[in-house]
C-alpha cells in the first residue's frame, strides 16, 4: 500500500535533522573515501536510476515506483549500517562519507520520484540547496557538490496515522491493510 512511502522519507529526514545540530556543512568539503558498501550504494543508485528510466519509457509506472522505494529502503539500510550519528565523534571522515553518499542517493530519488511526487521532489530539490526546478535540471543524476549549503531539514510528508489510512482505504473499498 501507500502508507510505508512517507515512513522512508521520515526516517531519512529524521537522520538529517538529528545530525544537522552536530555536523557543519564544511564537512562535505572533505574527500570521500570509497569502501565497498559506499561504492555499492553509488552503483546501485546509478543502476536503479537507469531501471526507473527504462520502466518509465515502457509505461511501467508501478515498477518504477517500486524501484524508487527499493532505493530508499537501501539508503535507510546503508545509513543504519554506517550510523554516522554515532560515528561522528570518533571518525568525522567516515560520517562525512556516509552522509555524502546518502545525499547523492537522496538527490537521485528527487529526480526519479519527480514524475510521481513533483511537489515533494521540488521541496527536496530546495532542501538539497539546488536552485530552479527539478524539471529544469532534467532527467540526470545530479548531486550536491561538496560544500553546497543545505537548508535545514523538514519532513516532506505529514505523518499518516494508521486509523486515517484505514478510514480512507475503507472509502475506496478495494484497498486492504
Amino acid at each position: 500500500g501507500c502508507v510505508p512511502m512517507p515512513t522512508n522519507y521520515d526516517v531519512l529526514s529524521k537522520y538529517m535533522e538529528d545530525l544537522s545540530a552536530d555536523i557543519s556543512v564544511d564537512m562535505y568539503k572533505l574527500n570521500i573515501n570509497i569502501d565497498d558498501s559506499t561504492a555499492n550504494m553509488i552503483e546501485d543508485a546509478k543502476s536503479l536510476f537507469q531501471n526507473v528510466d527504462d520502466n518509465l519509457s515502457k509505461c511501467q509506472f508501478k515498477q518504477a515506483i517500486m524501484t524508487a522505494m527499493h532505493l530508499a529502503q537501501e539508503t535507510n539500510q546503508y545509513l543504519d549500517k554506517k550510523s554516522p550519528w554515532k560515528v561522528i565523534k570518533e571518525d568525522r571522515q567516515n560520517a562525512a562519507d556516509s552522509l555524502y553518499v546518502a545525499l547523492y542517493v537522496i538527490s537521485c530519488l528527487r529526480t526519479i520520484l519527480y514524475p510521481f511526487l513533483p511537489f515533494s521532489s521540488q521541496k527536496l530539490h530546495e532542501l538539497l540547496g539546488f536552485e530552479g526546478s527539478v524539471e529544469a535540471d532534467g532527467w540526470q543524476l545530479h548531486f550536491p557538490p561538496p560544500g553546497q549549503k543545505l537548508l535545514p531539514p523538514k519532513p516532506l510528508f505529514a505523518k499518516l496515522e494508521e486509523e486515517l489510512a484505514k478510514e480512507e482505504a475503507g472509502r475506496l473499498g478495494h484497498v486492504h491493510y
